[in-house]
């Protein structure tokens, strides 16, 4: 880093917030995969941040890790931690253990009533990356939609309880309204706000339960489980169960796709968590742990070897369950005023006209919102079914 460069990010930083720079940080490996020569190993550079993070885990109380071209606001930051303090409230609240859910069927698996601790300990807030749409007269998006109605109509509660009907759309200010950036649009339009690497099709939503201490605003009423943990290498009683889109025959006989498929895995370019998420990470959910040693038998030539980019910083180590994974699992507001704080823009803004990304699974972010809100209203008429059984 030239001494010009840094003297600009010094001076943009607030007084007494530091900055170390690891030069050269790329690790020198045998990459079995090309040669057996020893030389850089550049896509294990995301996985330095987990050396520095050790270090430094007892002198803050928040770590960030996103790629370069990942947009994250203090208003990403301040969303987490808003939803991290609600699912740590119904935590408090929850019983230890409960039975284990049903699984393994995805018509009958829950998806409302009681957690446990256990299975609420799993859970964090999750994100979604998005690019805005900025000529689809050559890169379009998806044409044909999903067979999921588009519903952009909420229940909301007003503050003496009562239950409105609204109409609500999907907010691209949170993620992608960037000011004073050449090249990126300061006002995108609803519209416009593009994701690529899920679909209705992939969603599993739940309700959570409620308790008697004040939450805010419903904030975690229903939430769309975000896909990645791998029931195979959790316990019975850490399992989450959701309300799968095509549940109702919506897709016909088609089957619900492995849980990390990786058209509907949605990685973030990152991750962001507290001292004690990374803490209980370690100790508790990652089966090999999160920091390093990255040693044998989950790791080879100290997590050199085979793990990519999107291993160490798009986060499938956390949010994907195997032999060495965390199993966390993401979930999303589907409250109107929450859920667009829950996406990224990858400012790069070139998966669109990469012409590696098919225009069907270019999803706009609005239309997504409204078919998920869909599945939820389908879980709530089957909730009012077995109640009148």
């Amino acid at each position: 880093l030239k001494p010009e460069r840094r003297r600009l990010i010094e001076d943009a930083l607030p007084e007494g917030v530091g900055l170390e720079i690891w030069d050269d940080a790329s690790p020198l490996g045998y990459d079995k995969q090309k040669s057996s020569n020893i030389e850089v190993v550049t896509r294990a550079l995301a996985r330095q941040h987990r050396f520095v993070i050790k270090d430094k885990i007892d002198y803050y109380d928040f770590f960030s890790v996103f790629e370069d071209d990942m947009r994250n606001t203090g208003g990403h930051i301040s969303h987490f931690l808003e939803v991290t303090a609600e699912l740590n409230r119904l935590k408090d609240a929850a019983p230890d253990t409960l039975p284990p859910e049903p699984r393994g069927d995805d018509l009958n698996e829950n998806f409302y009533g009681p957690l446990s601790k256990l299975q609420l300990g799993r859970m964090i807030p999750g994100f979604i990356r998005v690019e805005v749409l900025l000529d689809e007269s050559k890169y379009p998006s998806q044409k044909n939609l999903d067979p999921i109605p588009v519903d952009l109509e909420f229940d909301i509660k007003d503050e003496d309880g009562t239950i409105k009907k609204q109409q609500r759309t999907f907010d691209p200010i949170p993620c992608c309204g960037v000011s004073n950036v050449k090249g990126l649009p300061e006002h995108p339009a609803r519209d416009q706000i593009m994701l690529w690497e899920t679909s209705v099709f992939g969603a599993n939503v739940r309700q959570l339960p409620t308790t008697n201490i004040t939450s805010k605003s419903d904030m975690l009423d229903w939430v769309l489980l975000q896909t990645g943990p791998k029931t195979f290498h959790m316990s019975a009683e850490q399992f989450v169960g959701g309300y799968w889109a095509g549940r109702d025959g919506a897709y016909g006989n088609a089957p619900k796709l492995g849980e990390a498929h990786p058209r509907y895995i949605a990685q973030q370019g990152g991750w962001m968590a507290t001292h004690e998420q990374l803490i209980d990470m370690h100790r508790n959910q990652c089966t090999q742990g999160f920091f390093p040693p990255f040693d044998k038998p989950a790791f080879n030539e100290d997590g050199l070897f085979f793990e990519n980019v999107e291993f160490w910083s798009g986060a499938f180590q956390i949010f994907v369950g195997f032999g060495k994974g965390c199993n966390m699992q993401r979930v999303i507001s589907m409250h109107p005023d929450h859920f667009s704080k829950h996406f990224l823009y990858h400012t790069a803004n070139n998966k669109q006209a990469s012409g590696q990304i098919k225009n069907e699974r270019k999803v706009k972010a609005e239309n997504f919102f409204g078919q998920v809100n869909s599945v939820v209203k389908a879980a709530k008429r089957k909730i009012d079914e077995n109640k009148g059984e």
